[in-house]
């Protein structure tokens, strides 16, 4: 993502009252801390009812694993690794 293109994103985020979360990858970033970020982001939406850009570039992808995650989320709004009691679902539009 460019710079511009960050920039106009944050300012409709801002606009439109939503949080964003955005992941910061180390080299210790695993596989666990993207699941826990994910659970963080389902208990910030599910819960407390915050709206929530959740922003991953090219960059922020270490493994295949996390594409895999976010195509279940895409496709059914839940993260099937997670618990019965932790997953919500969550309405894309």
């Amino acid at each position: 993502m460019q710079v511009g293109e960050y920039v106009n994103l944050s300012r409709m985020i801002l606009v439109l009252g939503y949080k964003y979360f955005q992941i910061s990858v180390s080299r210790t970033y695993t596989l666990n801390h993207f699941l826990d970020d994910l659970r963080n982001i389902y208990r910030r939406a599910g819960r407390l009812g915050q709206g929530i850009v959740f922003i991953l570039t090219d960059n922020d992808i270490k493994d295949d694993q996390f594409l895999e995650y976010l195509n279940n989320i895409l496709s059914s709004g839940e993260v099937i690794s997670f618990s019965p009691m932790i997953a919500w679902n969550i309405s894309f539009f």
